[in-house]
């Protein structure tokens, strides 16, 4: 029995090389962004926590170190918006409104 190598081979172009470097690049950005809270060194917290524009939507950040779920309700309906994620075992939660290009 012989083993063709090129069946256990994935092919990957350079569109999904860009994908995976720039998700890599996003996570290693995340994790000193998070980081630099707990290590005391974040001189400008509202530069990363709140709500920031992006070319996906309006993303939220917070640190609730105590929370064990946090949501983002409309003050106008009252209703929820989105609920955040925690990406951050420590407490660091984050979501994306998606086509929405307004704070609110």
């Amino acid at each position: 029995m012989s083993l063709n190598k090129r069946e256990n081979t994935s092919v990957v172009n350079n569109s999904s090389l860009q994908s995976i470097k720039e998700y890599v690049n996003d996570e290693i950005s995340r994790s000193i962004r998070i980081n630099s809270f707990f290590d005391g060194k974040q001189a400008d917290p509202f530069a990363v926590l709140g709500m920031h524009e992006t070319h996906n939507g309006i993303e939220i950040r917070a640190l609730l170190p105590d929370a064990d779920k946090v949501e983002v309700i409309d003050k106008e309906t009252q209703s929820m918006v989105v609920a955040l994620e925690r990406v951050d075992e420590r407490g660091f939660f984050s979501a994306i409104v998606p086509e929405v290009n307004h704070f609110f």
